[in-house]
């Protein structure tokens, strides 16, 4: 999934009849994009697998909620260490930009720079699927062109 040359999707994780809004396509590859790159030195996946090789390709198992919640926590206190200038918004081209207007210029770390639609951290929205799937024992689904945010 590299949707960079498209035009912006909405994207959610599906939990059962559930759907939480993590924001756009393209926000959701450039947080995966700038995880990879500035938190795991051996690449894609190397170090946070439930999360990069398994929920962002599309479907995480009931039984990897817990291990993607640990790893998004590990991911969560790294990148609010980190300055918002190592945003990586295309993994495979590290030239693309966002656009400067958005909240992206501002962002006093890369834990804040990543936020939904409604203005909710991106990671937080994530989280909160995730919870909703490891009390449920549910699957968790990445779905294309999620019209609103559900209450999870």
């Amino acid at each position: 999934m590299n949707p960079t040359n498209k035009t912006p999707s909405p994207i959610g994780l599906r939990v059962g009849t559930e759907t939480v809004t993590i924001g756009l396509e393209s926000q959701f590859y450039a947080l995966m994009s700038t995880v990879s790159v500035n938190l795991e030195p051996r690449g894609w996946g190397t170090k946070y697998p439930m999360l990069m090789r398994r929920l962002y390709p599309g479907m995480l198992n009931a039984s990897d909620v817990r291990a993607a919640l640990e790893e998004l926590a590990d991911i969560e206190a790294k990148l609010e260490k980190l300055k918002a200038d190592k945003l990586v918004w295309d993994i495979t081209d590290r030239s693309i930009r966002p656009d400067e207007s958005q909240v992206w210029a501002s962002a006093p770390n890369l834990l804040e720079l990543f936020r939904t639609n409604n203005g909710e951290r991106t990671l937080s929205a994530i989280a909160r699927a995730l919870s909703v799937a490891l009390r449920a024992g549910s699957d968790v689904r990445v779905e294309l062109g999620v019209k609103s945010s559900a209450a999870a």
